[in-house]
């Protein structure tokens, strides 16, 4: 037998809400941020050109992006999921690949081709509010959806990706992406 329970007002259903929203914006701000602010500045870094130059390399038909936001953002929730930036992951691994390294190379391919798909399944694998069963079925999807990717890479492929990240790296160290600086400055 069902308990029954009183009828909830829209007034009171409206309340309720408020008081959602209000707590959620307050665990927000006490994890360094506020949500929404940062899920505006991801919709807005989904919506608008990546910036991929015309001869910008191809991995599978896909350019390779550059450390835009979401890029940037997929590096600090693979972090966070994975307890190591996946970058550190394929250096360590270059002169002998491991799988450790052969899983980050996937993952890179991953980000820097496929960056919403990336950055989805990272959020939610990084989602504090969900059960840890559920993020480590996140965690799950993201490393299954880049194994996909790049199940058949052969060497062409990885070197490709490692040479993409060296050049990100020493365009960085050169001070071409200092705030303020354009690339092409």
């Amino acid at each position: 037998m069902s308990a029954q329970l009183p009828p909830i007002t829209e007034r009171d259903l409206s309340f309720h809400e408020a008081q959602a929203g209000i707590a959620a914006r307050e665990a927000a701000a006490a994890a360094g941020g506020d949500v929404t602010q940062l899920r505006a500045l991801v919709g807005a870094a989904q919506a608008a050109d990546t910036g991929t130059a015309t001869g910008a390399p191809k991995l599978k038909g896909h350019a390779l992006r550059g450390d835009d936001l979401l890029v940037s953002l997929c590096f600090m929730l693979y972090a966070k999921v994975f307890g190591e930036d996946p970058r550190t992951q394929v250096a360590a691994g270059m002169d002998e690949p491991t799988i450790p390294s052969l899983k980050a190379i996937a993952a890179l391919a991953l980000i820097f081709t496929q960056t919403d798909t990336a950055y989805d399944l990272l959020d939610r694998a990084a989602d504090v509010e969900l059960s840890k069963d559920d993020a480590a079925g996140w965690a799950r999807d993201f490393t299954r959806s880049a194994a996909d990717f790049a199940g058949d890479f052969g060497p062409a492929e990885i070197g490709l990706i490692g040479r993409h990240i060296v050049t990100l790296a020493r365009r960085v160290s050169a001070g071409e992406d200092e705030p303020g600086k354009s690339a092409a400055s």
